[in-house]
């Protein structure tokens, strides 16, 4: 027949020259193997140690923010400013009053503070204790009450007298320096004890009479021969009468005044009239002053 069928070398041929080609690639990554490893030896020779690791390095990246703008607002012109301004009032007649006030407060806490430390008992007045509570005079504090105040505002100003004049004759027995006696320590605890109510409500009581003060219009000035003028020396005179006339030590406070009342000179040719009941004489000198006395003790 016509075909015929390939010999059994052509696949032998095939198989031989597929080996050979693994054989030569197998030799070549060998050979190259060899040639990298020699490279790296070489070079690590070359350095003297072996090679320092690579360090990557990190990307750092900044983010800047910008700043909020802030938009004040302009003040007004120093032109178009409106300055507060009180109203006027009767603080400005009794500011005076108001300043020996605390004065006087200030001084009598001196005064007791001296007393506390020194005692009880109380051998005797030293001189420093008794200078202290000789310095705590009212008579300041009388000379500035306001004559012609409408009559709530009188009550208010004659009350802080009557305070003050209550804690400063409680402290009477030890206004001279020396020995005690005849009091004892019994009568000084009980005296200096008749001022504790009107120290503990002098505070409140002035400021009440400040807030009355500035809510009431400014007032008018009174001549000092006017009889308003004698009306306040004559409460003036009443309060001490009250606290340390016919030897009394303090505690009396006055919340409500008294009546005043003037006599006809015909009806009563030696009396001028009566404050709360008590009599009392009112001369006006040449000079426009008045001088008053009550008949008490």
């Amino acid at each position: 027949m016509g075909t015929s069928l390939p010999g059994p070398d052509r696949p032998d041929r095939h198989r031989r020259r597929h080996i050979a080609l693994v054989v030569v690639s197998v030799v070549v990554t060998v050979a190259l193997a060899v040639t990298a490893t020699a490279i790296i030896t070489k070079r690590q020779d070359t350095a003297g140690g072996p090679a320092s690791p690579v360090v990557p390095t990190e990307t750092v990246t900044s983010t800047v923010t910008p700043k909020p703008t802030t938009t004040r607002p302009s003040s007004a012109p120093p032109s178009t400013r409106t300055p507060t301004t009180r109203e006027p009032s009767a603080v400005d007649a009794l500011a005076p009053f108001f300043a020996a006030a605390r004065t006087l407060d200030g001084r009598l806490r001196s005064a007791a503070s001296a007393i506390n430390s020194s005692g009880p008992p109380w051998p005797a007045v030293t001189s420093r204790t008794a200078r202290l509570v000789t310095a705590a005079d009212l008579r300041p504090v009388a000379r500035t009450i306001p004559s012609g105040l409408p009559a709530d505002l009188r009550t208010a100003a004659i009350l802080i007298y009557s305070d003050l004049a209550s804690r400063r004759y409680a402290l009477q027995s030890f206004a001279f320096a020396g020995p005690l006696q005849p009091r004892t320590t019994a009568d000084l605890l009980r005296e200096l004890g008749n001022g504790h109510a009107a120290a503990n409500r002098f505070q409140r009581d002035l400021a009440a009479t400040k807030s009355l003060a500035s809510e009431t219009p400014p007032i008018s000035v009174v001549p000092r021969s006017s009889r308003q003028t004698a009306e306040t020396l004559l409460l003036v005179q009443y309060v001490n009468g009250l606290n340390g006339g016919c030897d009394s030590r303090g505690g009396a406070v006055v919340t409500t005044l008294p009546p005043i009342v003037w006599h006809h000179e015909e009806a009563e040719p030696h009396r001028d009239g009566t404050i709360g009941g008590v009599l009392f004489t009112a001369d006006l000198d040449s000079h426009d002053e008045w001088h008053v006395e009550l008949s008490a003790c």
